[in-house]
């Protein structure tokens, strides 16, 4: 009996041994960090949200605009960050954005900054909706109300031969 005591004693003391010396779990950083803007072609003083993904948690990332750092971001737990830049300092042009990865690459992004009232505008021309003729449908109706008409006309011939 004393022997699987001491059995079991050892055990518990081999296993805290080990889970003592084992080092922290740590979260891993293997996606591809990537950096984005919600539009690529806006016009002076227009804000451009810049949107960094898969950085380091928790980690202060410089944004710079073509070489000068216009502000720090802060990513969130998961390596995110969304940084506001407002264009009013730009000038017209492309302008390219870049934040650092810490302790690993920058990326970059280009902005094309628009005088006032040159906006671009698409060359796409607007899907067709609905039907370039209504003649059918106005046949259609027409023809409803001359049976409805035609029913009721019917119905009091009915009523009026009952009657008499």
């Amino acid at each position: 009996m004393a022997i699987r005591i001491r059995m079991v004693l050892l055990v518990f003391v081999a296993a805290f041994a080990v889970a003592l010396s084992a080092p922290a779990a740590q979260a891993q950083y293997n996606n591809t960090p990537t950096l984005t803007v919600d539009n690529p072609n806006v016009t002076v003083c227009q804000v451009v949200m810049i949107t960094g993904t898969n950085f380091p948690p928790n980690a202060s990332v410089p944004v710079a605009v073509d070489g000068v750092v216009v502000g720090n971001a802060t990513t969130d737990g998961t390596g995110t960050f969304t940084f506001p830049w407002n264009t009013c300092g730009a000038s017209v042009g492309s302008h390219t954005v870049t934040a650092s990865v810490p302790g690993a690459s920058v990326l970059s992004v280009v902005v094309n900054v628009q005088a006032p009232g040159t906006t671009t505008i698409p060359t796409t021309t607007l899907p067709v909706t609905g039907s370039s003729s209504t003649l059918g449908l106005a046949r259609l109706g027409a023809g409803l109300v001359a049976f409805g008409a035609l029913v009721v006309l019917i119905a009091r011939r009915r009523l009026q031969a009952q009657a008499a």
